[in-house]
């Protein structure tokens, strides 16, 4: 019978304690300790060296590509009968999003972050029935649009809970809101193909910006928002708040 030194043994626990440790949060995210001065700067580092691997997707925390970034669905009701719908929307350039500020208060846990996008670029299938002021819109067909010189704010707000001994952070809402530079968006085949109607409309709503983007925007930004949350929580919900936001 083979004798283990009980040191030899303790030391091997050990070993493996730490090994299973440090495999607990990937390479690719940057951990901040919550008592460092710096934390929000590093928050925003860890935020900018996990932005490549969001492009592409990771799939060991259940969190999709972000380019081009999926929505289902996007559903519009408003004033006068006016329904619009876009589904299987793409948006492209995600991606080079820019942290520009974060705030942090950790003991209330609400995350505070202004971000920059130079460009997004939408494709789209849209059904749109009704009046966007005084511009009549009908049709069904593909969407094209691009956005430039985005500049958003969003609050995230979350709470501690516990499970298996150990405390979690879960995000419980995301509130953003969006100021949009310019755009230009182009409707295929509204009223049935009718050519010249569609560039009249096209132009209109071109020519109309910021009366368009005041009317849509609410909906864009609540829609945003609520895919943002659910890729925040599955990456947090991986990692308990400790291994997270170490203390030491």
């Amino acid at each position: 019978m083979v004798k283990i030194n009980s040191e030899l043994l303790n030391c091997f626990y050990l070993l493996v304690i730490i090994g299973f440790a440090s495999a607990v949060i990937p390479d690719y995210i940057h951990v901040c300790k919550r008592n460092d001065p710096q934390f929000e700067k590093c928050l925003a580092e860890s935020i900018e060296n996990l932005r490549p691997k969001l492009k592409d997707g990771i799939p060991e925390l259940g969190v999709p590509s972000i380019e081009p970034l999926y929505i289902p669905e996007i559903v519009v009701i408003g004033r006068e009968n006016f329904h619009a719908v876009g589904k299987d929307v793409y948006v492209h350039n995600v991606s080079t999003v820019q942290i520009r500020d974060i705030k942090v208060d950790l003991p209330n846990q609400i995350y505070n972050v202004k971000i920059y996008l130079p460009e997004l670029n939408f494709d789209a299938t849209y059904e749109v029935n009704g009046r966007i002021l005084v511009i009549p819109l009908k049709g069904k067909g593909p969407l094209t649009a691009k956005a430039t010189n985005i500049n958003a704010d969003a609050v995230l707000k979350g709470k501690l809970y516990e499970k298996d001994g150990k405390e979690y952070l879960d995000f419980e809402t995301l509130n953003l809101k969006l100021k949009i530079g310019d755009y230009e968006v182009h409707l295929e085949n509204l009223f049935g193909g009718d050519k010249r109607l569609g560039e009249v409309t096209d132009q209109a709503l071109n020519e109309n910006r910021r009366e368009f983007i005041k009317a849509l925007k609410p909906v864009v930004e609540d829609t945003t928002s609520d895919v943002l949350l659910k890729i925040a929580k599955e990456i947090v919900k991986n990692f308990s708040y400790d291994e997270l936001f170490p203390t030491n």
